[in-house]
């Protein structure tokens, strides 16, 4: 009888033990991964919405006569400073903060990705979409003068 008890107060030690492991070492690894994970997916989502609309840009351009699209645009929540996606003559431009806590990421100095795309062609437009939004964007092609206008 005294050898079960004096393996059942082992087994607890064995069993503290592990819990402050997972504790001090594997938690806080796993917070650190998901936040990184959402700052690749806040970055993701920003550079998708420039580059969608940059895409609907150049296929209305690359159209012989008339032509209007409208594509729907979402940026997401970035935390305190806002994820943006900017059109301004010509150019489209993004930008999404990461965690400031957090490594750096390659190809994005201070904690910030941002890039700018140059359409094709003329298109005149001055908006900016700034997150958490979505948007609707029309972009119309008359008399070969490319507009595109945030609805």
């Amino acid at each position: 009888m005294k050898n079960k008890g004096q393996i059942s107060i082992e087994f607890m030690l064995v069993l503290i033990i592990l819990l402050i492991y997972v504790q001090t070492m594997i938690l806080p690894t796993i917070n650190v991964s998901l936040r990184s994970v959402e700052d690749v997916a806040r970055v993701g989502q920003t550079s998708f919405a420039a580059k969608k609309l940059v895409n609907a840009v150049t296929n209305i351009q690359l159209i012989s006569g008339d032509a209007k699209q409208q594509i729907s645009l979402y940026v997401p929540n970035c935390g305190a400073t806002a994820c943006t996606v900017k059109c301004n003559s010509n150019t489209i431009t993004f930008f999404a903060p990461l965690s400031p806590d957090l490594n750096a990421i390659a190809g994005c100095p201070n904690n910030q990705c941002n890039g700018t795309i140059t359409a094709p062609g003329s298109v005149a437009c001055n908006f900016t979409l700034t997150g958490p939004a979505s948007g609707l964007v029309s972009i119309e092609k008359k008399n070969g003068v490319t507009n595109a206008t945030l609805s």
